[in-house]
């Protein structure tokens, strides 16, 4: 049963960056981008955002960096998670977390105040 556990991910937040995206060596496209959440803390009644790293690959990821998604518009996602181990250039070791995305669905552009001329 080793690997059959995967965690899957389903959230809806807002873009908190433009869209990264790029082409691998191989012709893929591959977009990043952070996404947030807020998070209501009762006990002090404040409102905290949380940011998760997501990432896209393929027909996904060209869609996605086709439709000129911008910072602030909410995107419902799905996904598993990825963590990964490196060696900064300290020489330390590091832990990276990430949503792979496996779907989305936007759920409109963010409210704008209107520009006085």
């Amino acid at each position: 049963m080793k690997g059959d556990f995967k965690m899957k991910v389903y959230g809806v937040g807002r873009v908190a960056k433009e869209l990264d995206v790029r082409y691998s060596a191989n012709g893929i496209c591959v977009v990043k981008f952070p996404i947030a959440e807020n998070i209501y803390n009762h006990k002090t009644q404040e409102t905290q955002a949380e940011f998760y790293d997501c990432v896209a690959f393929g027909k996904l990821a060209e869609r996605l960096g086709n439709l000129g998604i911008e910072k602030g518009e909410k995107l419902q996602i799905e996904g598993r998670l990825s963590a990964k181990v490196y060696v900064n250039r300290h020489g330390d070791k590091s832990k990276y977390t990430q949503i792979i995305l496996s779907g989305f669905e936007l759920c409109g552009k963010p409210k704008r105040k209107e520009q006085t001329k």
